[in-house]
């Protein structure tokens, strides 16, 4: 991996369960932690901030694909130092996120920092258009029960062709790509239970 090339940076190993992850670190004491947003299944953002309480000189950074603003949000009050998105940006971004965290700082990359700010900047798209309409949860709520394009317009009296233009909108909106995102959006938002 490019991260071995950085002169600046060392990487000491890398950890695939809880146990190598902890071990690792207490016999390096890193500068910054790198963390998948899914490691190994935990509730990630409870585990930064259970492991941070113990480890105040623990900075981690976040690497999703996924850049949900409630996402986001979690996972930097969980006590991350920064979230990066490997699928919205360039490998120097991460470079620079990595140099910010270890040097103290805090880094979130530029497609996060975009769904955070919801438009808030561009003036021809307001803020409301980013929140999701009654009709849109609708959808996800279906979608999450693992209802077809088809299936959802029969239950909401709308075209299939609708439904499909709906999934589009909340996915752009939620910053997602797949349907499985988008029911894990509805489980993080309370949308649905799991």
């Amino acid at each position: 991996m490019r991260l071995n090339l950085e002169p600046d940076i060392t990487v000491v190993g890398w950890a695939k369960e809880v146990n190598q992850f902890e071990s690792l670190y207490a016999e390096h004491k890193p500068d910054s932690i790198l963390i998948c947003s899914q490691f190994q299944g935990l509730r990630t953002p409870k585990y930064i901030c259970d492991f941070a309480s113990l480890n105040e000189s623990a900075k981690f950074l976040v690497v999703s694909d996924s850049v949900e603003r409630h996402l986001i949000v979690e996972f930097m009050e969980s006590g991350a130092r920064g979230f990066v998105s490997p699928a919205h940006g360039e490998l120097d971004e991460m470079m620079a996120a990595l140099r910010s965290v270890s040097n103290g700082g805090t880094y979130v990359c530029q497609k996060a920092t975009e769904n955070l700010l919801g438009g808030l900047f561009n003036r021809n798209q307001s803020i409301e258009n980013e929140i999701l309409s009654e009709r849109e949860k609708q959808v996800v709520r279906l979608v999450s029960r693992g209802q077809s394009s088809k299936d959802i317009g029969r239950i909401l009296d709308l075209s299939p062709s609708t439904v499909v233009v709906h999934r589009r909108n909340i996915m752009r909106k939620i910053g997602v790509h797949k349907t499985a995102d988008i029911t894990r959006y509805a489980i993080r938002s309370l949308l649905v239970t799991a």
